[in-house]
């Protein structure tokens, strides 16, 4: 049940339920509004104080013990250090209990505890424990079925179990099987959009919901992940009203966004102008996504941020793809070898090969194949939506880089084509890439299948679109699949 990290992030950090309706053991009063904005902003150290003083005059409110677990969950997830993540899981159970015990007649009884679940859940995804973290997902998904039968009307619940639908809808038919066994999960990307823009309807018409932008968040994401609307996902969050003045998981969404859908300045701006201070905790991940979107832009500033990012983080994830791109600024900007040959070693001995994006980092060290300059150049713009710019200099070079790539040169021709709107020429060369490696285990010609499938869909051909994500499926590519997979699972569950 492996997933999309980068999706699992957004998803998880927006997981705190929206609390509405005071009840004697779980009280919205103005300390937890308080606390939890604290958190939100990752001022997890303030907002653990808070904590310690609201229990002083009302210790018997659970909604105190929740926010608890959610501040550890935090600064787990977005430090992944091992005393972070070893302090979440300690105090899991007892926490659990503390809320099992709450007023049987209020929804956010079962609630809360689901909510707890599937954040560990989450936690240990990142760590690759997907048989530990598929059964807290289980633990969760029941008590959300049992939470809405017993509380129909209560609107939050339904949050969360968009995600779990919308997810469940990507997972590939070969491992329905298993992960049903293990999970019991059930539902579709459809049915999970329509449940979370339902849910952001509602919410909006309150004259006060502390938690509506979060749900907008979600939305936003499961828009841009699992609807693959790009354009629809930026507007989402962009028209929300999101104040990102503060919060540095607001900006992490923001700019996570903003760079899928193809606005890399923008999301330099945000993460530039992120809110600094020792009143924060610390997020070095903001530090690889600022030197990523500015090595797409070429801009010399990105060697700072990844070093940056290496001296500090002392978490899980991206290590290995920081060094990565590291070799890539090296060959990109100055044509060094032999500094990314450097850069290869740490990447092979340094980290771990859990996530995607590392497992590809890692794969591309041991090859011991440096990418061709202008072939990488040419990527590099195309990830940051300069596709005039790459496009120009995949056009000026096409002869010699046939000879070094053609696979890969006629891959990104077709994928600036096809994000500057000139469907037919994307698509020829799309087919082109299809028909000449048709086997071929390169990332590459999966995603020409996964992309032919997407035009196809936008232009309404269903049956070629099917076709198309059925091709893509049936390929087993070395690098991305899991993610390149569940977006044509995804594509064939929109098409039912």
């Amino acid at each position: 049940m492996k997933l999309n990290l980068s999706l699992f992030l957004f998803f998880a950090i927006f997981f705190m339920p929206m609390v509405c309706n005071a009840k004697a053991d779980f009280l919205l009063d103005r300390d937890v509004v308080t606390i939890y904005q604290s958190a939100f902003d990752l001022k997890l150290e303030k907002a653990g104080t808070q904590i310690k003083k609201a229990k002083n005059s009302r210790p018997d409110n659970l909604m105190l013990v929740f926010l608890e677990h959610y501040t550890d969950f935090l600064r787990a997830f977005t430090s992944e250090e091992k005393v972070a993540v070893d302090r979440l899981e300690k105090n899991l159970s007892q926490r659990i209990q503390k809320i099992h015990k709450g007023d049987k007649k209020s929804p956010f009884r079962l609630f809360l505890q689901a909510e707890m679940h599937l954040q560990v859940g989450l936690v240990r995804l990142k760590f690759n424990k997907q048989i530990a973290a598929a059964q807290e997902i289980k633990k969760a998904n029941d008590l959300l079925i049992k939470n809405k039968r017993l509380f129909p009307g209560f609107i939050e619940n339904d949050k969360t179990l968009a995600i779990i639908h919308g997810l469940s809808g990507t997972i590939p038919d070969s491992y329905k099987g298993l992960v049903n066994l293990v999970t019991g999960l059930e539902g579709s990307v459809p049915e999970g959009i329509s449940m979370i823009r339902k849910v952001v309807e509602n919410l909006r018409k309150r004259k006060t919901s502390l938690f509506y932008k979060e749900s907008v968040i979600i939305f936003a994401m499961m828009t841009l992940h699992l609807g693959d609307d790009k354009e629809a996902s930026w507007n989402i969050i962009h028209n929300s009203g999101l104040d990102i003045s503060g919060s540095l998981l607001a900006v992490y969404a923001k700019a996570h966004i903003a760079r899928s859908s193809g606005r890399t300045a923008i999301a330099i701006e945000l993460l530039e102008n992120r809110p600094k201070g020792g009143e924060y905790s610390s997020f070095y991940l903001l530090d690889l996504m600022l030197g990523i979107n500015r090595l797409h832009q070429l801009n010399p500033k990105a060697k700072d941020d990844l070093i940056r990012f290496l001296k500090n983080y002392k978490g899980h994830n991206f290590i290995k793809e920081a060094y990565q791109k590291l070799a890539w600024f090296s060959i990109a900007l100055h044509n060094d070898q032999a500094s990314a040959s450097v850069f290869y070693n740490a990447c092979r001995s340094k980290g771990y090969a859990d996530s995607e994006e590392d497992q590809s980092a890692m794969m591309e060290a041991k090859s011991g194949k440096i990418p061709q300059r202008d072939l990488l150049k040419a990527r590099l713009l195309t990830d940051g939506a300069y596709f005039e710019k790459s496009l120009k200099l995949l056009q000026e070079e096409r002869k010699v880089l046939d000879k070094v790539d053609a696979l890969q040169t006629q891959y990104l021709i077709a994928r600036n084509y096809q994000s500057l709107g000139r469907s037919e020429d994307a698509l020829k060369y799309f087919n082109r890439l299809l028909t000449d490696y048709p086997k071929s285990r390169e990332y590459q010609v999966c995603n020409a299948a996964l992309q032919s499938g997407l035009i196809s869909e936008k232009n309404g051909d269903v049956g070629k679109a099917k076709y198309y994500y059925r091709k893509c499926l049936g390929l087993n590519p070395e690098k991305y699949k899991s993610g390149i997979h569940q977006k044509a699972e995804a594509g064939l569950n929109r098409l039912k």
